[in-house]
């Protein structure tokens, strides 16, 4: 505590008299000197809680200014704030469930921001977060914060007072990862094999004719009611099995509540960011950029996520899913987003979504009405660099059949094989 009040007299001393004495103003610890080390002196007195505040006035002149500085306030009110527990024992500390006397709540949440002020979200609940906390520990928007929450009897609200964890780590570690901004961009070129020997033959179709890769946007185009939400199932079973150290991101936003209680129940170590289709536009897009905000964290930190997304578009909009999406990269300094969402075919403005993509899965209304499953129809899918993604014989093989063979064929051919080496090994010539 005296060294946090040591730092802020000494932020205090390096501004003019005016900033000074609207800072005073702001946390209203008034006093009738005009003399700078006076005026601090009293804001010092006020952090330490050994004053009150005081009531606003309109006597004497007005401010040049109403400005003030905002990070310096917060930091005075969270001082203040630890004082009083300290003075008081913890009496002005209530439970934020049952209004009793408490130590505090633990609470864990993401960072989001609205306009100057933080706060972290979970399951629709918001606590304020300090700036002194956003400072102290570089905080960013999306980092899964870990702490204790308080409600201060003094104002009522509800806020950090003690922070454990930053995405599972030391918060003192998180100020050497780099700036989002800065990683370098790659074409993604490391594979994401969703299959497996005998495993299920969606995800086989899908190595072969839409290989995923760290860093892809992939969508998933498929008819209303054509599978969509099962295929993203299948694909986020094969990651949690191949790659346990992925962060895997589940994203529902405006989803079916049993929809939303499938995924939760199925996949209870990933990362759940979800609302049902009863929330309005903006709740969603608060949500959707939260899911991505800490896929970007954990970038920066040289780690993979991988965001499985349905609705993303029907949710957000057309221009604010592909802001989003642009976040998915492979950087070379290390670490990776991919993002694999789905989009309704007939969407107006599908093909220019599509656009954006380097790797899409097509499931086919024919395949669907012919009663042939898996109906991808692997003559449509495709990844950007291929040649990179699949070996020489694979690529061959899927050459062979895109020019000999048609959709159905293809998924009857798979259907029949117990692995994709057996096609492999059978068309690898181009016979």
């Amino acid at each position: 505590m005296d060294l946090r009040l040591r730092e802020l007299t000494a932020e205090l001393e390096k501004l003019t008299i005016y900033e000074v004495r609207q800072i005073a103003r702001e946390v209203r610890a008034f006093t009738a000197s005009g003399k700078k080390n006076e005026i601090i002196d009293s804001i010092l007195r006020f952090a330490r809680a050994e004053i009150d505040a005081k009531p606003l006035t309109v006597r004497g002149a007005p401010p040049k200014s109403d400005k003030y500085d905002e990070r310096l306030v917060a930091e005075i009110r969270e001082i203040r704030r630890e004082y009083v527990e300290k003075k008081e024992g913890g009496n002005n500390v209530m439970s934020v469930s049952d209004g009793k006397n408490s130590v505090g709540k633990p609470f864990i949440g993401y960072l989001e921001r609205d306009g100057g002020d933080y706060s972290l979200y979970s399951n629709n609940e918001t606590v304020r977060v300090s700036q002194s906390f956003i400072t102290r520990y570089g905080l960013k928007t999306g980092d899964k914060v870990k702490g204790t929450v308080k409600l201060f009897s003094d104002d009522g609200t509800r806020a950090l007072s003690m922070l454990d964890t930053v995405n599972g780590g030391q918060p003192s570690l998180i100020r050497a990862r780099k700036e989002f901004s800065t990683l370098t961009r790659a074409y993604p070129e490391k594979r994401l094999k969703v299959a497996d020997g005998n495993a299920d033959a969606a995800c086989r179709i899908i190595d072969l004719f839409a290989p995923l890769a760290y860093g892809q946007r992939a969508f998933i185009s498929a008819p209303a009611n054509g599978g969509k939400t099962t295929l993203l199932k299948k694909i986020a079973r094969s990651i949690c099995a191949n790659y346990p150290k992925i962060k895997l991101i589940i994203l529902l936003p405006a989803g079916k509540p049993e929809d939303i209680s499938d995924f939760r129940r199925e996949f209870k170590n990933a990362e759940s960011f979800v609302s049902d289709f009863g929330t309005d536009e903006n709740e969603n897009r608060t949500i959707c950029t939260l899911a991505f905000d800490y896929a970007k964290r954990q970038a920066e930190s040289g780690l993979d996520a991988v965001v499985l997304s349905d609705g993303l578009f029907a949710a957000c909009g057309r221009s604010y899913a592909k802001k989003l999406l642009c976040s998915a990269i492979c950087a070379v300094e290390g670490g990776s987003v991919t993002a694999i969402t789905t989009i309704a075919q007939g969407y107006p403005e599908y093909f220019d979504a599509v656009s954006s993509a380097n790797a899409l899965i097509t499931v086919s209304q024919d395949l669907i009405e012919a009663r042939v499953y898996p109906a991808i129809d692997a003559k449509k899918c495709y990844a950007n660099r291929e040649e990179v993604l699949l070996g020489t014989d694979e690529l061959n093989a899927v050459n062979y059949l895109r020019r000999n063979a048609d959709a159905e064929e293809i998924a009857e051919l798979i259907n029949g094989t117990a692995d994709n080496n057996q096609i492999i090994d059978r068309y690898k010539n181009g016979r």
